[in-house]
């Protein structure tokens, strides 16, 4: 799990803080910080490439200012920032095609069959 680097270990208390936080670790990855919110544990804050393409999303500990990639789709599903980098993982169907087999896998469910 990567964290901010140099962290204090202080408490994050509201958005402009967590939003400084999640910036320290953007800018390692040479992205900036986009919206921020906050939850009952974290704040989640979307992180956006040079040109405002949205890049991947961070969590940062309210308790400890510790910052890191999100688990779930920011990790597993990016494929620029997340474990499934580039240079490990090629897209092998297209969109339109993973779109194909998407709607086939739903029919074929709703009419309670087995896919053929």
């Amino acid at each position: 799990m990567a964290s901010a680097p140099g962290g204090s270990g202080a408490p994050v208390s509201d958005l402009v803080n967590a939003k400084r936080q999640a910036q320290r670790f953007a800018g390692r990855l040479d992205l900036r910080v986009g919206e921020v919110m906050r939850f009952e544990n974290n704040y989640y804050a979307e992180l956006v490439g040079p040109g405002g393409d949205k890049a991947t999303e961070v969590l940062v500990n309210q308790a400890t200012g510790a910052v890191w990639l999100e688990y779930g789709p920011a990790m597993m599903w990016n494929t620029r920032y997340g474990m499934i980098g580039e240079s490990r993982c090629a897209t092998t169907v297209s969109h339109q095609a993973a779109g194909e087999r998407t709607n086939c896998t739903i029919n074929v469910a709703q009419r309670g069959q087995e896919e053929p």
